[in-house]
Order: C-alpha cells, then structure tokens, then sequence
C-alpha cells in the first residue's frame, strides 16, 4: 500500500469526469461502488466495509456485485489498477485525499439516492460532467452541440475548451435533451437558456412549455433539429449547474474508523452496538494521534494494537467499556507496548546490537525516534517509565552508548531516564513514611538495615509490574508489603528478646534504642 495520506479519502474529480465522458469505460454498478465505496477507505487505501452491506445499498444481486468489482480490479487508470487485493484487503486507487478543492468532488447525498441509482447509465454520466465541471458549482456555460455526437463539436470544443473533447454518449440531440430533461424533472440540475436582451430562461421541471421554448432555442422545431453551421452554433450556448438543494447538502463523512472498529467487534463475536459511542470517539482520536505524529508506521502500530486488544479482550472489553477503563486498556497494555517494542529495538540497532529499524515490523526510520520517545514520555504512566528503564538496563551498555550520540538522538533518551529517576525517587519518599508508620505502630525504630535503597527500588519494580496504575491502589500495595516486612522484624525482635533477657541490663537497652534512633535520623536525611 503506498497511497498514504494523513487526510481523508475524497471522490477524485478527474475520474469522475473521464467516467463522464467515457474516457474510462465502466458499468453502472462499478461506478455506483466507486462513490459508494468512498467513505469507507482508511488513510492507506483500504477499504473497510461489509459486501451485504454495499450490495443492499446498491441494490444489485450478488453477483452483479462481484462483477463491478472484478471489473474495477481489471480497469487501469494513471497506470494503476482502481481496485487492488493486498494482504486480505481490498486496497482504492480511484480516490483522492488532496487538500486542493479543484483536486476533488463533493460527495453529496444524492449520489447514493435512489433517484441517483435509477439513473440510466447515459444519465448518470451527464450527471457526473455537470457535477465535475466546477467545484463551487457555479453555472457552466457550454454550447448544446458539444454535448453529444456531433460534427462541430471538435472544432468548437477545441476553441471554448483549451483541446479538450466534448461528450460522445448520446449519438443525437434528442437523447440529449430527453435526458435534460430528465434530470431536471429529478430535480438534480438546472438548465437555462439566455434571453433575448438579457437575464436567463430557467427551465422549470415538469414545464411543457419552457422545454418546448428550449427546443425552439437550441433549433429543434416539429421534432427536427435544424443544420447548425459553424458561424451559429454558438448561438445554442446553455448554463449547466446543479440545483442548490442539491449541491448544498453536507457532504457524506468518512466512515472508515468507526467500520474498522465495528468489523472488528463482529469478528471477534461482539455486538458492536454494546461498545459506547464515547469509546469508538477515543479509539479513534488515538489512531489519528499516531497517525499524525509518525504517518504510516503510526497507523501499524494502532492496527496491530487494536486488533490484539480485541482478539485477547473479546467481551472483556465490554466490561471495561462500563467502568470507563478502555482507555487505559488499548493505550497502557497494547499501544504502548507495541511503541516500547520499536524503542528497545531502535535502541540494540544503535548499539549494533540488531539489525535496521525497519527490521522492528514498522516503517519507523531514524528520525522517528527522538518524536516517539517524547511520545511515549508523554502518554505512559509512572509503570510503563519503569519497564521500559529496567528492559534498557538489560541492554549491554545501553545508557553509555546514548551518551556519545549527538544530542539531537541522545536527549529525549537522557529525558526518560531522568523521568525515570523522579519516580523513584518520589516513591521513596513515600515507602519511607509507611515504613516509618507501622515501624512505630510494632514499637520500632526504622533501620536503614531492614528496609535498604535497594529492598525500596526493588519494591518500586514489583508495582510496576503488577501494572498499579492509580495512587489509591499504590498505597495499598506499598503498606500491604511494608506491614509483611515490619511483622517479621517484630517477630523476630520478640524472639531474640525473648532469649537475650536475662543478660540484657537497661542501660543496653537505653543504648540500643539511642543507636536505632540515630539509624532512623541518618536515613531520612539521604
């Protein structure tokens, strides 16, 4: 898949108009998936949607369904096949997702009507000229003898449209007119004819008389049209644009977010329905967070994370989607581990300890790294920070070798490690007060011997890894564990106590309380 774009899939223009023109030779049905297919395209091409689904909507039978398709898969244009299969996935070549507005057409509702589906296949190309002849749709001045099979019209077409051909679909003017006339009767588009000195005739719909007054105009008298000669013809220009009810609908959206997540529900035997709207609205905002921050590799790392989470989670997800947790589910045990992933291995690439980035499974280059390191200091928690410091003490000589980077590659590196340090040293503080507390609730004094640096980082280590996330259940932990520790030196006081009391006077006991207390001062103020 190389159509990448961070913006949203649009109707291309150019191809709807050389579909108008024939230029490119496609069915009814083939053109319908075209438009219909559009908002259903992700930001690498490919499409997610429901066969049933597009089939009803089309109406059409199965297997005129999988003829449009297979007719789109055979079509080349720009040297591009329309439709590709890659990798399980059907994959668009007939969008755009310029920017530019001349680049692409609105997708308007009428373009998935009923009205607009019971179009005749000359109709619908007509349609599609006048809606591609000018973005704003502003009226499009256009001599009738271009619009279909005519002598004159490459001459005069070459003169009004810089070589440009006109349309060849209808082989006279009364095919022409009678589809005019069709549209208008619709609704879709509005066709006037100038007045003698000035303003404009609008033919109205169902009118008899301005369509008989559009046939006199044009030179079509007792069912005949007259020879036009080159000097007249231009006497039969017309304005061509659609009806403002038509044209100032909203546009269709693209939905091709919430149907990949809603695929994803039913394949894993889920009611998507259940999922909270909330919830699709944050899948969805981290997937264009990625994919705005490293492009198509952000937009890897968000597919294989999402899948896993609903292939491992299943119902689970449900679950978490009443108590709101989903948001710390895909972003803490999925994303995050998938980005971990990239780092640790952008890291034993540097040290020459692997092979490229690209050998990670993602298209992350070089540059990426610094952008996701920020990233991931920015979005994980104080467990994640952790992990990912204790996995990089792992790696021979890690650290050192970040230091001789240049310091655009070594910065947000030395960022994390300091943002590791905080941590530990935040919750230091905070085991040193619980220690202190049930040291003093046992009737001891803390030593700096029962409970080190090190018994404290270690501690540290064993809550990020039981992935306690909030503060509340932090605490719990921490005094769960420190109570253990305490309760066996109290024990084993009592007992040592116990055997040494006879020989013990009270000055030692006055000594050994002042030693304790000194221990206590000494290893509050490190």
């Amino acid at each position: 898949m190389t159509n990448f774009s961070v913006s949203p899939a649009k109707l291309d223009r150019k191809l709807l108009k050389d579909i108008a023109k024939n230029k490119v030779e496609l069915s009814k049905t083939s053109i319908h998936l075209i438009i219909f297919l559009t908002p259903y395209i992700d930001h690498d091409g490919r499409i997610h949607f429901d066969r049933e689904d597009i089939k009803n909507r089309i109406k059409c039978q199965r297997r005129t369904l999988d003829r449009a398709i297979n007719e789109l898969l055979r079509t080349t244009y720009n040297n591009k096949k329309l439709l590709t299969y890659e990798n399980g996935c059907f994959v668009s070549h007939f969008h755009v997702s310029s920017k530019g507005e001349t680049a692409y057409t609105k997708n308007l509702p009428i373009l998935t009507s009923s009205k607009f589906l019971n179009l005749t296949l000359n109709q619908l190309r007509l349609f599609l000229y006048i809606l591609t002849s000018n973005v704003n749709n502003t009226p499009n001045k256009v001599l009738v003898e271009n619009l279909y099979k005519s002598e004159l019209q490459d001459k005069l077409y070459k003169f009004h449209k810089q070589h440009e051909t006109g349309l060849q679909n209808h082989l006279s003017y009364t095919q022409l007119r009678n589809d005019l006339f069709a549209l208008i009767d619709l609704g879709l588009i509005s066709v006037r004819i100038p007045r003698e000195q000035y303003g404009f005739l609008e033919v109205e719909k169902n009118n008899n008389e301005h369509k008989e007054l559009f046939d006199k105009y044009c030179g079509f008298i007792n069912n005949r049209k007259k020879r036009t000669s080159k000097h007249h013809a231009s006497n039969h220009a017309i304005s061509l644009s659609l009806t403002k009810e038509v044209f100032n609908e909203d546009v269709v959206p693209n939905i091709a977010n919430e149907t990949e997540l809603r695929q994803l529900a039913n394949d894993n035997n889920m009611f998507h329905q259940d999922i909270k709207i909330d919830t699709y609205y944050y899948m969805i905002k981290e997937k264009n967070d990625l994919i705005e921050e490293f492009g198509q590799a952000g937009l890897a790392v968000y597919r294989q994370s999402i899948k896993k989470y609903f292939q491992e989670k299943k119902s689970d997800i449900l679950y978490y989607d009443i108590l709101d947790k989903v948001a710390n589910y895909l972003k803490d045990f999925y994303i995050l581990e998938e980005i971990k992933k990239v780092l640790l291995g952008a890291l034993k690439s540097t040290i020459g300890e692997r092979g490229s980035i690209a050998a990670i499974g993602y298209k992350f280059i070089k540059t990426h790294i610094p952008r996701l390191i920020e990233y991931y200091i920015s979005k994980s928690g104080e467990e994640h920070k952790i992990l990912i410091d204790q996995d990089i003490q792992l790696i021979q000589q890690a650290y050192d070798s970040i230091k001789i980077e240049d310091t655009y590659s070594k910065e947000p590196w030395l960022s994390l490690q300091q943002s590791v340090q905080g941590i530990y040293e935040a919750h230091r503080k905070e085991i040193k007060i619980k220690y202190i507390e049930e040291s003093e609730k046992n009737g001891l004094s803390p030593s700096v011997m029962y409970f080190s640096q090190d018994k404290m980082d270690e501690l540290i280590v064993d809550l990020a890894k039981k992935s306690v996330i909030s503060k509340k259940k932090r605490i719990e932990h921490t005094t769960k564990v420190i109570k253990k520790v305490v309760t066996f030196i109290s024990k084993k006081k009592k007992r040592l106590n116990r055997e040494q009391y006879q020989e013990v006077n009270t000055e030692e006991k006055i000594a050994r309380r002042k030693h304790f207390e000194e221990i206590y001062y000494d290893w509050l103020a490190n």
